[in-house]
């Protein structure tokens, strides 16, 4: 039986926010690939909010990095 912590994080996991459905279409790029294809396309105007866990932000440093030692476009 799963432990259900919705004393903590609310009955919707986002502090009974209860935001409404998402009104766009899903997309098939991974969260990384998102968003190193926003930042090549907006540079210096992408702001990312990402409180835990980073494991999208080092993937993304990661393909940024590759990018830039071996000069690949993005």
């Amino acid at each position: 039986m799963p432990c259900v912590a919705d004393f903590v994080h609310g009955k919707d996991g986002l502090g009974n926010t209860f935001l409404p459905s998402p009104k766009g279409e899903k997309i098939e790029k991974s969260a990384s690939e998102f968003l190193v294809e926003k930042v090549s396309e907006y540079p210096s105007e992408v702001y990312v909010l990402a409180p835990a866990p980073l494991t999208n932000m080092a993937l993304i440093s990661c393909t940024l990095l590759y990018c830039i030692l071996w000069s690949r476009p993005l």
